[in-house]
């Protein structure tokens, strides 16, 4: 092998600097690949941060938590069929079964009810977030007796 170190050489000056202009682009190109890949990096851990945060913090839409089942209770339904076994003229429960389950009459009842709604805005029935309609104030008294009832 004949290595000859002080010959002349195979790049001359102009070939030189297109080499360092070209390493100094690509260079340039590999550096901004980075810092994209970094930024990148940087939103893909941000992205896992607000997910993570979250899992132990659930976002509430109105009153309800995305991702839980919502259980159809058909409070409507409920509501028609307390109304038709005990309130209107012709009832299913006679008086005396009324009272046997509410421990008053009609008209006691419907006063306590007229002065929940009156004085507590909470027996007021009110619409969901959607847009249905929630307990009644019949059906929000009526739970309040029978637990009264069960407790006394």
């Amino acid at each position: 092998m004949n290595f000859n170190i002080e010959g002349p050489s195979n790049f001359s000056s102009s070939s030189s600097d297109d080499e360092e202009v070209q390493l100094m682009a690509d260079l340039e190109a590999i550096v901004a690949k980075q810092e994209a890949i970094i930024a990148q990096h940087g939103n893909i851990q941000r992205a896992i941060a607000q997910y993570l945060n979250q899992q132990n913090n659930p976002v509430t839409r109105g009153d309800s938590i995305i991702g839980h089942i919502v259980i159809n209770r058909d409070q409507e339904s409920a509501n028609r069929h307390l109304f038709y076994d005990y309130f209107v003229d012709n009832p299913r429960y006679n008086e005396q079964m009324f009272r046997q389950s509410f421990r008053m009459g009609r008209s006691l009842f419907f006063h306590n009810v007229e002065k929940a709604e009156a004085r507590y805005n909470y027996f007021v029935q009110q619409r969901d977030s959607v847009s249905r309609l929630c307990l009644s104030a019949l059906q929000k008294i009526t739970t309040v007796f029978q637990i009264w009832h069960m407790v006394y």
